[in-house]
């Protein structure tokens, strides 16, 4: 298993980033974050017609939200990722009791987080695991 972390192009504007595809996939070893790979892609590699460069869309913090609150609810999100991904690779089955509320937490930080113009993106690249996690808020 590793960890893939998309590499995508961003004009920095005040109060708004516009995003451009992703450029690159960086994969990580899980446990020691090292670099396995750095691999070049293109809109085409996740299924999307955008061109290589084009601005796609813009992402700004959610309303109310300051950068401090954001940082904050990052560092949430990702301290989620662990247990989560230990019992995706481990293959529980997302009924497991107690995956319920740390996954749907995960999609909530998730869905406030994620860069709407990168949403395709993100799920195309993890599509099994936001599928599993999607199964275990239902469960």
């Amino acid at each position: 298993m590793r960890i893939a972390f998309l590499f995508a192009p961003a004009q920095i504007l005040p109060g708004v980033n516009r995003l451009a595809p992703p450029h690159f996939v960086a994969w990580l070893h899980p446990v020691s974050g090292a670099l396995v790979e750095l691999r070049p892609v293109t809109p085409k590699s996740f299924q999307q017609t955008h061109g290589a460069d084009e601005m796609i869309g813009e992402f700004r913090l959610p309303p109310d939200t300051t950068a401090e609150d954001y940082l904050a609810q990052r560092r949430q999100m990702f301290d989620l990722y662990p247990s989560l991904v230990a019992a995706w690779s481990g293959n529980l089955p997302p009924e497991n009791v107690g995956l319920q509320a740390p996954a749907r937490e995960f999609l909530r930080l998730f869905g406030i987080l994620s860069e709407p113009p990168l949403i395709a993106y993100y799920h195309a690249l993890g599509s099994r695991f936001f599928d599993w996690v999607r199964k275990a808020v239902k469960a």
